[in-house]
């Protein structure tokens, strides 16, 4: 089903793709995606465009007036709530990893599969035109002063969501104005 442009979009650009939900964390495709969407519509969220899908959940664009779709807010949407999770699309791939890293055995993980996140990733930061997306969340990992942080997760990701927020915020400003 074509839910929207970006949906349709990414959805052709990972046909027949595989670990994306191991790897990235989302597919672009899920089998209850019609249902998925009446239910958005039905809780009268008429304003965001879903693009893809966990398990239960699905992320979306918030349609803003005057905003280009890539540079709309993105929500996490679950059951009973939704809430907002990156700034933009184009940093929607840094976050979702950031979800991943809620436990400590992600950190290893995620670098001992960072060729593999570069290269699923490559047609969504194509597609979002953010090819430097990825940067800030390696070079968290890689430094020793930040990995304290991400040692234990359930008492600083507050901290760390700030952190890869105001890099994105200012990021995203930088690029604006230039």
């Amino acid at each position: 089903m074509r839910l929207n442009k970006i949906h349709q979009g990414l959805k052709e650009l990972y046909k027949g793709k595989e670990k994306l939900n191991t790897i990235l964390g989302v597919e672009f495709s899920h089998h209850e995606e019609a249902k998925i969407y009446t239910r958005i519509l039905q809780a009268g969220q008429w304003y965001i465009a879903p693009f893809s899908f966990e398990t239960y959940d699905s992320y979306a664009i918030k349609l803003s007036p005057n905003k280009k779709l890539l540079e709309s807010p993105v929500y996490l949407r679950n059951r009973s709530d939704h809430y907002l999770f990156s700034n933009n699309l184009a940093n929607f791939l840094p976050f979702r990893q950031l979800k991943m890293l809620d436990t400590s055995d992600f950190i290893q993980y995620i670098l001992d599969d960072w060729q593999l996140l570069e290269e699923l990733s490559l047609p969504f930061r194509e597609y979002t035109d953010s090819l430097d997306s990825l940067e800030f969340l390696k070079e968290y990992l890689h430094n020793k002063d930040k990995l304290k942080y991400l040692e234990n997760p359930s008492e600083f990701y507050t901290k760390v969501y700030l952190d890869f927020w105001n890099h994105y915020t200012l990021h995203n400003r930088k690029n604006i104005l230039s």
